[in-house]
């Protein structure tokens, strides 16, 4: 069968709601319509416009019309629900529907803006950010694997005694600006690990890059280390004594500090034993890179900007940082892009990744294309790296004065609701941007509405340009798609 109507699908829609419960994301619930009708791939998948399937399409139209004849409600963004009225019925007579519906006075402009906003909450956001779309982590070919001889890991036993000397003489890099954060676990947490070690429970083993011995970097295990650092170097947490509290076992030790223990339980934790792993010396970035995503398994795993960023040390870390804080990428960007996770010096890193290295020579995965163009930036004289810079404020600037707060989303007509900043479009405008010579900045802004009516045209009518921003974005062929089209798109408005 192919993909009903929207008004064959009010039932389907209903009792999709009824069995989920009474409320449920749209992806649920066109799941669960696509299970009733028992519709195959190919339907489910059957393209109605761009990357938007005519059973999305035709559902949107479908919950409007449920929604203004009473049976269905909004509940949050992508997420609908059965009215009380709703939740008494189970079938309706799509005709008897219909015709309530158009005997409403009904604004035309206000029903598509309705289906258009239904349609923008399908799209997937960053979690943490949801004014940035969440890029598609489907699977895409690495062409250039690293050899697993190249990875160099010695194990080690060690005493805790001996971490706590590295700790007290800075040997340890807690690193907090990339780790996210140290000291996150409240005192009750801190407390237990401490008892976990007096009580002899054997620790988690620990991970450290051993680039520079006298200063390793924690790759797994910055919450402990931090615990202990508090408990016995600083004996403080968050600027107050740290007293253990709330222990489950040695309750007898409540309300002591490092301080008030008994010798022999200082002794013990001192004299505890635990496995270290050391990355060595001389191992490769890109080995090192996938390390760390791999190792990094605890409740606080670093994000692929975050670990960039570790690896990249001194002047790499600091001039993306620096470009980070430029109130010109801000404006540009619409001062939605979050700074606690890195997220900023992502969108920063994919420009100056393709800046210098070009899209020509770009090899997947995108993780580590973007930390080969990071490490690049050491290699950059003084002189070139003001130019890139000079060169992002340049884009950043343009963007913004040709596109306003639609900057780097996607637009599919002039009057359009505004979608989440997305990466890929990021990387292509910024980039090309950037390289429009001073003398033709004027012309283009002059001609912005033909560029963006082209953009829209080209979104609009151009599938394989969609999916190349849309899912997948780290395949080579979808790479230079995207950046093929944008540059040609600018040569046609600039004669």
């Amino acid at each position: 069968m192919s993909v009903p109507q929207y008004d064959e699908l009010f039932n389907p829609t209903l009792k999709a709601l009824h069995t989920l419960g009474g409320e449920a994301h749209i992806r649920n619930i066109e799941q669960e319509v696509a299970k009733f009708l028992n519709l195959t791939d190919g339907e489910i998948n059957e393209i109605h416009r761009g990357t938007t399937t005519k059973l999305v399409y035709r559902l949107a139209w479908s919950r409007n019309y449920l929604k203004r004849f009473g049976l269905l409600e909004k509940i949050a963004r992508g997420v609908w629900g059965l009215t009380e009225e709703g939740r008494n019925v189970a079938l309706v007579d799509k005709e008897e529907v219909k015709s309530y519906v158009k005997s409403e006075k009904n604004n035309t402009e206000e029903e598509d803006t309705a289906i258009e906003a239904d349609l923008d909450d399908y799209l997937e956001r960053e979690e943490d950010n949801p004014q940035v779309e969440k890029e598609s982590s489907e699977y895409y070919a690495i062409t250039d694997p690293f050899d697993p001889k190249e990875i160099d890991i010695k194990t080690k036993q060690m005493m805790l005694k001996a971490l706590f000397e590295r700790i007290h003489h800075q040997e340890l890099d807690l690193l907090t600006d990339f780790q996210r954060e140290g000291d996150l676990w409240d005192l009750t947490k801190q407390s237990r690990l401490i008892e976990s070690i007096l009580i002899r429970f054997p620790l988690p083993a620990f991970y450290f890059d051993g680039t520079n011995d006298n200063k390793w970097l924690i790759v797994d295990g910055l919450q402990r280390i931090s615990t202990f650092k508090n408990f016995i170097i600083d004996k403080k947490i968050k600027g107050q004594t740290f007293a253990l509290t709330n222990l489950e076992f040695l309750k007898d030790l409540d309300g002591l500090t490092y301080e008030d223990l008994p010798r022999e339980m200082k002794r013990r934790i001192d004299e505890t034993e635990i496995t270290v792993y050391i990355i060595s010396p001389g191992t490769p970035a890109k080995v090192k890179y996938n390390l760390f995503k791999r190792i990094n398994t605890s409740g606080l795993v670093l994000e692929a900007q975050e670990i960039r960023h570790a690896l990249n040390q001194g002047e790499p870390a600091n001039f993306v940082k620096e470009l980070a804080l430029l109130p010109e990428f801000k404006k540009a960007t619409s001062y939605s892009i979050k700074t606690n996770r890195m997220l900023d010096r992502d969108f920063i890193t994919r420009f100056v990744s393709f800046y210098i290295l070009g899209y020509k020579n770009y090899e997947p995965d995108l993780d580590t294309f973007l930390n080969r163009g990071m490490a690049e930036i050491n290699n950059l004289t003084l002189e070139k790296r003001e130019n890139v810079k000079k060169d992002l404020i340049k884009s950043m600037k343009l963007a913004y004065d040709l596109f306003g707060d639609y900057a780097f989303r996607k637009r599919y007509k002039v009057k359009d609701t505004r979608k989440p900043i997305n990466k890929a479009l990021f990387e292509v405008w910024s980039v090309n941007l950037a390289k429009v010579e001073d003398d033709k900045i004027e012309e283009l802004v002059n001609r912005k509405d033909y560029l963006i009516s082209g953009f829209i045209n080209l979104l609009t009518t151009n599938a394989d340009f969609e999916k190349a921003i849309t899912s997948t974005t780290g395949d080579k062929g979808r790479v230079t798609r995207r950046f093929d089209e944008i540059e040609k798109l600018i040569k046609n408005i600039l004669p």
